[in-house]
């Protein structure tokens, strides 16, 4: 298959981008395209020949791009069919064009596409990604319009395999069009943050207004919920709220009364709060919440249990919502639940708030398990998936320049990739990795390939702080030395002063696998893990520190390439 972009007279390096890009996207979402070797071209008016044909392609495989002339155009493609070797059968052109485009956007394109006035349909059009998405979503907006008639309050707990789309989901219900006083809460602020100036960069490319003005715009979409307490909290005590209903993210992750004390000197925790924010309503609103698991990476979260809390004791006014996985415990919350043996509350369960399927990753839905069996240390049934994973790369090196070379071999035309860490990697910083430097994580996101301030320019490492909730299409995982596979088990490790201390703490033996959880499911389409070798000559970094991990990880499926 040829894609070709023709151009007047430029083949700069946006150009070859651009149609690669293209490639890219038949590649991994058009389904009948995934049956031919792929060969991008660029086309220019004055272009000087310059053929790439890789022997023996795969199908699916995006060939590196040619550039040739319009008097060289045959000869490019006979080029490519003379050095493909690969021959596959299109039985119709019917067949091919008909076959369904199924798209995965990033949380950041999403974000973009609904702000800018698209559906929920118009972003993703995987079948059942969307029926599962429109049923929630058609489920919630049921709920409201019920609050709405009878004049009730209502909250809402909707849960979800990890990398359903809860985001997307809730994004969708802040900016339906049935819901003008609507807005969606994050305490995630990275996240915020990138959304924000995703938007904000779009509006005003779009419209041509200026940055304040479009900031503004954003910040109605989406807001830190700690700002949006504050606001009412402190400068507007008795008035109740614009929004009518708000969506917050990640709500088992609201911090607790400890907590919002230490940050606010507020001695309610943020669900109470939120509640009782909202509760200043004489009439209806809803309150969505979002709930994951498996996400607590820091201290003073909340859990599920204090929003079960606040409203069996202080909002026994409100009507509760909420997917079986909340009231029960799953894997979708880690085992929490909404209320405990002590607390009773009449409460409707529906099936319709559980989102079931997963569609963060483009090529592999089977990513998600295999890292939860290489948390748990069940080598074997992670091996067994990486074996039967023919799309989702795993691969892991100890050279940090291959693991470098290899994400930029991969992330062709407008892929991004990008090296992550865990916070507590603090002696990587020998492989010029340093976890504690801050980046700007809009232009670590946002940022395009050339810039230096860009996760594609392979220089600055994001933490788990600021990849939560986001993602890239591959990441360079840099194993830290905070946690170690040692006889048999997992260990979590931290570095006080010049020594490891191995870390007893309950609270960290929980964050910090979390950490990796969080850091191993951010790519969409592949990972590389670098697994340091460590310095026997530097006692804060041994070669024992990590070689038991980097054994593991191989026992696990993943492929060395060194």
């Amino acid at each position: 298959m040829f894609v070709i972009e023709f151009k007047h007279d430029t083949a700069d390096q946006l150009a070859r981008l651009q149609v690669e890009d293209y490639g890219m996207e038949l590649a991994t979402s058009h389904r009948e395209s995934r049956h031919f070797p792929i060969i991008p071209i660029l086309c220019t008016g004055n272009a000087r020949e310059d053929h790439h044909v890789t022997p023996k392609f795969k199908n699916g495989y995006v060939n590196r791009v040619s550039v040739t002339n319009p008097n060289s155009l045959a000869r490019a493609i006979s080029i490519g069919i003379d050095g493909s070797q690969t021959r596959s059968t299109l039985e119709d052109g019917v067949s091919w064009t008909e076959s369904p485009y199924e798209p995965i956007p990033t949380i950041v394109e999403a974000a973009t596409t609904l702000f800018a006035g698209h559906s929920v349909d118009e972003i993703s059009r995987t079948d059942s990604s969307i029926e599962d998405l429109n049923r929630v979503r058609f489920t919630l907006e049921s709920i409201a319009r019920d609050s709405v008639s009878s004049g009730s309050k209502a909250i809402c707990f909707v849960t979800g395999v990890p990398g359903a789309g809860k985001t997307l989901a809730g994004l969708s219900i802040a900016h339906s069009e049935q819901f003008d006083r609507a807005t969606f809460l994050s305490g995630n602020g990275p996240l915020v943050k990138v959304l924000s100036e995703s938007l904000k960069r779009d509006l005003m490319s779009r419209t041509g207004v200026k940055s304040d003005v479009a900031k503004r715009e954003a910040t109605t979409f989406i807001s830190n919920v700690h700002v949006w307490l504050k606001n009412y909290l402190e400068a507007d005590t008795n008035n109740p709220p614009f929004e009518r209903m708000i969506v917050f993210d990640e709500a088992q992750r609201a911090w607790d009364s400890d907590q919002s004390w230490r940050k606010f000197r507020r001695s309610s925790s943020e669900p109470e709060a939120i509640l009782g924010v909202m509760n200043r309503h004489e009439g209806s609103c809803v309150v969505v919440a979002l709930v994951g698991g498996s996400q607590e990476i820091n201290t003073g979260e909340a859990g599920l249990a204090e929003w079960g809390r606040a409203l069996s004791d202080k909002f026994k006014n409100w009507k509760v919502y909420a997917a079986p996985e909340a009231i029960e415990g799953g894997s979708s919350t880690s085992g929490s639940t909404l209320f405990d043996g002590s607390r009773r509350y009449d409460t409707v369960i529906s099936r319709n708030l559980h989102l079931r399927v997963s569609k963060r990753t483009v090529r592999g839905d089977t990513i998600t398990a295999w890292v939860e069996h290489v948390i748990k240390g069940d080598n074997r049934s992670a091996k067994a998936i990486a074996e039967n994973n023919d799309y989702y790369p795993l691969v892991i090196t100890r050279d940090l320049s291959k693991a470098k070379e290899w994400l930029k071999s991969q992330a062709k035309g407008l892929r991004r990739s990008g090296l992550i860490a865990s916070s507590g990697a603090r002696r990587l910083r020998p492989h010029g990795i340093n976890v504690v430097e801050d980046i700007s994580n809009e232009n670590w996101f946002l940022n395009p390939k050339g810039d230096i301030r860009s996760s594609t320019h392979l220089e600055l490492v994001a933490t788990e702080f600021s990849v939560q909730g986001l993602e890239l299409d591959w990441t360079g995982l840099c194993w830290g030395a905070d946690f170690r596979f040692l006889d048999g088990q997992w260990q979590v490790w931290n570095l006080s002063g010049t020594k490891w201390q191995k870390v007893k703490s309950a609270d960290k033996l929980t964050f910090v696998p979390n950490k990796y959880r969080v850091l191993l499911t951010r790519a969409r389409e592949g990972l590389i893990v670098f697994c340091s070798p460590g310095d026997k000559d530097d006692m804060t970094r041994l070669p024992e520190f990590y070689d038991g991990t980097y054994d593991y990880l191989v026992g696990c499926g993943m492929q060395p390439i060194d």
